[in-house]
């Protein structure tokens, strides 16, 4: 059951049961419950949970007073899991780097000479 299905079960509000729930005492108790009965299915739970971390992000991205950087954040962690997270381009250096660095730094300062010859 999803929080606010439990809420209305109870006869009491969404923050009354999420409150409830951040308790150690009932965490605590429903761990038992669930070891004793065999249910050990967390991810059971996480998913009914899915839609109202939605809402909340929704929520939380409309409110004009949050700060900028925290809307910026919700959205982009929206987009990202809708979407995926863009593409990041890596760039190699396909240079040929020597061994020798005797040789490495003759050659580098032969190239020096050449572009100061050429730029003149």
């Amino acid at each position: 059951m999803s929080t606010k299905e439990v809420a209305e079960a109870v006869q009491h509000t969404e923050a009354t049961v999420r409150n409830v729930l951040r308790q150690p005492w009932f965490q605590e108790r429903v761990t038992k419950l669930m070891a004793d009965n065999g249910g050990k299915d967390i991810m059971a739970m996480l998913k009914a949970e899915q839609f109202n971390s939605l809402v909340t992000l929704i929520t939380l991205r409309d409110d004009a007073k949050a700060p900028p950087v925290v809307r910026a954040n919700i959205s982009q962690d929206i987009l990202n899991r809708t979407l995926g997270k863009p593409i990041q381009r890596i760039e190699t250096d396909n240079t040929m780097h020597s061994d020798d660095p005797v040789a490495e730094a003759r050659r580098l300062k032969e190239e020096l000479a050449r572009s100061r010859e050429n730029g003149a």
